[in-house]
């Protein structure tokens, strides 16, 4: 994976934390867009800064995050798919959309999560295993200008290896599906 070039994810440097998803994953989550004009986002957790996503590409299809555990790459492609993978290595997660609505997530492990959207007035995203237990929620508080979107990590979710991949990619998804929307 190459750096960006003007140095913007040098700024949201996340603080160092245990790469364990019990260290980061129990508390308050919530995604907030850094600046209203950029494609750029910080993933805090009770506060702390502990992620960053940076979409590049003229259409938006690589994005560059970095986790707990270190930098990741997210490629996209035109028909909606989309992998991630950490920098240097192969992919861990991957989403292949729905005919209609909703997707599937495929782990390197072979385990599938399926993405769905739950609710009308207030809606939010959820990644679910197999068995219909949900395992991560995303239920957006903002999208104006600067979207902020909340997440909680289920017990069900406590146990995914791929947690923290499954959490960027699924926002990564959100900001896609909002930016085609307007």
């Amino acid at each position: 994976m190459t750096r960006p070039d003007d140095g913007a994810r040098d700024v949201a440097r996340p603080l160092r934390v245990d790469a364990a998803p019990e260290s980061w994953a129990r508390g308050a989550l919530e995604w907030r867009q850094t600046h209203w004009g950029r494609s750029e986002w910080e993933l805090r957790a009770d506060g702390r800064l502990i992620g960053t996503l940076t979409a590049r590409g003229t259409f938006r299809e690589r994005t560059l995050g970095r986790g707990p555990s270190g930098d990741w790459e997210i490629r996209a492609r035109w028909t909606g798919a989309a992998e991630i993978a950490p920098d240097g290595g192969a992919a861990v997660a991957s989403y292949q959309p729905g005919w209609w609505r909703g997707g599937v997530f495929t782990t390197a492990s072979g385990l599938r999560y399926d993405w769905t959207r739950v609710g009308f007035w207030r809606p939010e995203y959820v990644i679910a295993n197999e068995s219909g237990f949900p395992c991560v929620r995303f239920r957006p508080r903002s999208l104006g200008p600067r979207g902020r979107c909340a997440v909680t990590i289920e017990p069900a979710g406590m146990r995914i290896a791929e947690l923290e991949a499954l959490v960027l990619l699924g926002w990564r998804l959100l900001t896609a599906a909002r930016a085609h929307a307007h």
